[in-house]
């Protein structure tokens, strides 16, 4: 079995096409995610799927039931991921980003468009492989500025095969470079690639 981790998902996943059985969303998928090819669909993935906001979370669980994936193909974790164990600040969510925003209705400020200022614990990325059900072979990050404290912390034992990254330089000055610093000193290649997000970095073995 073939395993990917993806933190912060939102309210929906980029790689939920590799638990999908319709090939046409497969090819979709594979053409599409993070503009390029790195990524392969075949019938064996399992997927890990990280979000601590709780609107964005029920939205997540309601998207992949619509789109019918099958419970044991998957499992959602509530903690944030960072260098070290602690309570964490969630960043407010706009109204306009949820679907369905009832859902979060008890969440937002009083005449406001964002949810309230929310907290969270976290557990470290060392802590999430160790709880994986199978070996981790696919990393997906987009965690808003703690990419860089989270895997300068990480034993890299094991290493997974490839990790992407979307990184927040505008945050945490730097990001990028601390990044490339810490994969090389792995032995991982980066490749760089774009979708209409930006730019992601990914690490290889």
């Amino acid at each position: 079995m073939k395993t990917f981790i993806e933190f912060g998902t939102g309210r929906r996943s980029d790689l939920e096409w590799l638990l999908l059985e319709d090939w046409k969303t497969q090819a979709r998928g594979q053409e599409a995610v993070l503009g390029n090819r790195l990524v392969t669909y075949t019938n064996d993935w399992y997927g890990i799927l990280v979000e601590p906001h709780p609107a964005s979370l029920v939205e997540l669980l309601d998207h992949m039931q619509y789109l019918g994936i099958s419970l044991d193909r998957y499992q959602v974790f509530s903690e944030a991921i960072t260098g070290t164990p602690r309570e964490v600040s969630l960043h407010p969510v706009e109204r306009d980003h949820f679907k369905q925003p009832d859902h979060a209705a008890t969440l937002f400020n009083e005449n406001s468009k964002q949810t309230q200022s929310l907290k969270s614990f976290s557990i470290t990325l060392d802590r999430l492989l160790n709880i994986c059900p199978y070996p981790v072979d696919l990393i997906r990050v987009d965690c808003e500025g703690a990419e860089l404290e989270i895997f300068e912390n990480f034993s890299f034992d094991p290493k997974p095969r490839h990790i992407i990254i979307e990184p927040h330089d505008w945050i945490v000055k730097g990001t990028t470079e601390g990044l490339i610093s810490i994969f090389s000193e792995q032995g991982y290649t980066l490749q760089k690639t774009k979708d209409d997000a930006g730019v992601y970095l990914n690490f290889l073995l």
